[in-house]
C-alpha cells in the first residue's frame, strides 16, 4: 500500500468501485445468470457455455474457429477447449487443422437433437431471468447488452 492513502480511504474507494464499477457489476450478474441457466440444464449434461456454442452452430451450421470465437466473445484457445467435450459427446464435428490453421466446427445431428431437447429448459431459465430483472426492464437491458457486445466485436 502506498504511504499517501489510508486504509479507510482504500476501503472507501473499494466500496465506490463495488457500487459503480461496470465490470464488477456485469461479472457478478454474469455469474448469477450463468448459475441460473446451468441449474436448468444440468440434468441434460450441458453447461450454459456449451448451449451458447450449440446456438451459434445451429445458426451457422458450420463455422471456422476464428469467426465462432469472435461471435461468442472468446479466444480461439478457450473455444478449442470448450469444443472438445462437445466433440466427445458427438454433438459437434471438428475438421482437422488445415492451411493457415483454419479449423471448422460443425453441428452434428446429435447436437441438433440435444439443442432441441435443451430449448424448453433454456426458455424456463430465460423467463426466470426476465422475472428477476423485471419484465418491464428486461427487454431494454437485453438490447443494451447486445449493443454493448456489438460495439466491441
Amino acid at each position: 500500500m502506498t504511504e499517501d492513502i489510508t486504509d479507510d480511504d482504500l476501503k472507501a474507494s473499494a466500496d465506490a468501485a463495488r457500487l459503480t464499477c461496470a465490470c464488477f457489476a456485469l461479472r457478478q450478474a454474469a455469474r448469477q445468470i450463468t448459475r441460473l441457466y446451468e441449474a436448468k440444464m444440468a440434468h441434460l449434461g450441458l453447461s450454459a457455455g456449451q448451449f451458447s456454442i450449440l446456438t451459434a452452430l445451429v445458426l451457422h451450421d458450420e463455422a471456422n474457429f476464428t469467426d465462432l470465437a469472435t461471435g461468442l466473445g472468446m479466444d480461439r484457445t478457450s473455444l478449442s477447449r470448450a469444443l472438445r467435450p462437445l466433440e466427445r459427446s458427438g454433438f459437434v464435428t471438428l475438421s482437422p487443422e488445415g492451411r493457415k490453421r483454419r479449423r471448422t466446427a460443425k453441428i452434428a445431428p446429435a447436437g441438433r437433437q440435444k439443442y432441441a431437447e435443451a430449448l424448453p429448459f433454456w426458455q424456463q431459465a430465460q423467463a426466470k431471468a426476465a422475472r428477476q430483472f423485471g419484465q418491464r426492464d428486461w427487454p431494454a437491458l437485453a438490447v443494451q447488452l447486445s449493443d454493448l457486445v456489438e460495439t466491441h466485436t
